[in-house]
């Protein structure tokens, strides 16, 4: 990269319209941008580099992790900010007064939800509105907690063939064994609502 431009306004320095929670080629007016919200600066930093154009995603990816990496790097603390669900075994175990370990899974893994974002971004002519991200990523966001048991069963990163591209709990219906239940993640989990 010997000849590289300077590194643009656009893609590095985003303007008030921006943080205000609106692509900035755009004059559509969505909700203002909230700092102390993680949700919303995660989203923020996504949209940017979504936003990258191709000499500076090639940049990143001489970096440690690299363009795609950042990018599901930035999902997956995404992920880490929405409500959990939790699994039959975490229930039972909490019934039953056990410590099993547990593992945080994303129910649509962070690798298919980096590869719908970036197909946006290509359909969409290589750019991408932080409101437009927002709604795609709580469309496929759910987090749930999971015994490393039941973590062995599910299908790991792929989601299940035949997939519908909404369905969060794909991969729990299609776990070794049968159907992995789930409970809601609002309220006890001791009255949780079974949801699957």
């Amino acid at each position: 990269m010997a000849n590289s431009k300077p590194l643009s306004r656009r893609n590095h320095t985003p303007t008030n319209e921006f943080w205000e929670g609106q692509n900035p080629n755009s004059n559509s007016k969505k909700a203002r941008f909230n700092p102390n919200d993680r949700h919303d600066s995660y989203v923020h930093v996504l949209t940017a580099m979504l936003n990258l154009d191709r000499e500076h995603q090639e940049i990143c990816d001489h970096t440690y992790l690299g363009y795609r990496k950042i990018i599901e790097q930035a999902i997956g603390n995404i992920g880490s900010t929405r409500h959990w669900y939790r699994s039959a075994g975490v229930r039972n175990a909490v019934l039953n007064n056990q410590n099993p370990e547990t593992v945080a899974d994303h129910m649509i893994s962070i690798k298919t939800q980096s590869i719908v974002l970036l197909n946006l971004v290509r359909k969409n002519g290589g750019t991408v509105s932080t409101q437009e991200v927002s709604l795609t990523l709580k469309s496929m966001q759910g987090t749930c907690l999971l015994t490393k048991v039941e973590d062995a069963s599910i299908p790991k990163w792929k989601m299940p063939a035949g997939w519908d591209g909404k369905d969060i709990f794909a991969r729990y219906k299609d776990a070794k064994g049968g159907l992995l239940s789930v409970y809601a993640p609002t309220g006890d989990i001791r009255t949780a609502k079974r949801v699957l």
